[in-house]
């Protein structure tokens, strides 16, 4: 059945808002160890949390302008990104 044009809006919304939460309510892991490796280790987990949003962003926009496999390759991938983040 397809979709039509307010049932995508708010498909799109709902993952936007899905992969947006995820990624930044996740909480930062316990790290164990001192010094360097905790900071970078904090450093990594904020990239990913910062590509997280950034492809939650480009999904919306590609479900925007109705382009469903880049939306569902992009949250894919915030999905992904938000789980490495912690």
């Amino acid at each position: 059945m397809p979709m039509n044009r307010d049932t995508m809006s708010q498909a799109v919304a709902l993952a936007a808002l899905f992969v947006l939460v995820t990624a930044t309510v996740l909480p930062l892991q316990s790290v164990f160890g001192e010094g360097g490796a905790r900071r970078d280790v904090i450093h990594a987990e904020e990239q990913h949390r910062q590509e997280a949003i950034t492809l939650a962003k480009e999904a919306a926009d590609h479900g925007k302008q109705g382009h469903v496999g880049a939306l569902l390759t992009s949250a894919e991938a915030a999905l992904q990104s938000a789980l490495k983040a912690g």
